[in-house]
């Protein structure tokens, strides 16, 4: 962050930890990270709002910009929601480290039904995932079948060198997320390792319900 003047604002969740080196040995920001800057923590419980089950603010004040609460890789990590047009409402997800790799959002059956991959990447991966490792209904003769498959070729790490702060909690970050209705707008490739679609665009969000908490 101390690559930007410290003209920019810093917006935050309420519950990060700004605690900075060398003060806290074990802290992954400096103290020229806040240095002169004005910072805007967002304070989720003391908004109504929900996206998709995710709580959530409306940043403007007028539908553009929200900023939703999806805590797991770090306490108080934010996803930005975009919108791209009003009507029909589209919006571009900024997920962060929600999640690290695609492979851990897909597949999963409503995606694919509602936002299908294109059938170049589904019929590639049949010769790049292996089937001694990942398991699927229609799988035949060592031909993986990722549409019979119904959940994440990959699941959020709990090791302890794991980016995840809390894969409990991340893991609830994700499903919402991947509840929302996303796709990406190209999947170009595929993880030799695992055959997961590796990202190439941001994210499009294109049935998102905005609630209010009574």
């Amino acid at each position: 962050m101390s690559k930007f003047p410290n003209t920019t604002s810093l917006v935050i969740g309420s519950e990060t930890d700004v605690s900075t080196y060398p003060t806290n040995p074990n802290a992954t920001l400096q103290e020229s990270d806040f240095a002169g800057r004005n910072i805007t923590p967002i304070d989720f419980s003391k908004s109504s709002l929900e996206i998709n089950d995710l709580r959530a603010v409306d940043y403007f004040g007028d539908g553009s910009f929200y900023l939703l609460d999806t805590p797991g890789h770090i306490a108080g990590h934010l996803t930005g929601l975009a919108r791209v047009t009003a009507n029909p409402s589209t919006f571009i997800l900024l997920a962060g480290d929600t999640f690290h790799h695609v492979g851990e959002a897909r597949p999963r059956p409503a995606l694919q039904a509602n936002f299908p991959c294109p059938a170049h990447i589904v019929e590639s991966s049949r010769g790049h995932v292996s089937t001694d490792y990942f398991f699927s209904p229609g799988s035949r003769d060592g031909a993986f079948d990722i549409l019979s498959r119904s959940e994440s070729l990959l699941r959020v790490s709990d090791t302890p060198d794991s980016f995840y702060e809390d894969p409990v909690v991340a893991e609830v970050s994700l499903e919402k997320v991947a509840r929302a209705g996303m796709r990406r707008t190209t999947c170009s490739s595929l993880s030799p390792m695992t055959g997961a679609l590796l990202p190439t665009t941001p994210v499009l969000l294109v049935d998102c319900r905005i609630t209010h908490r009574n």
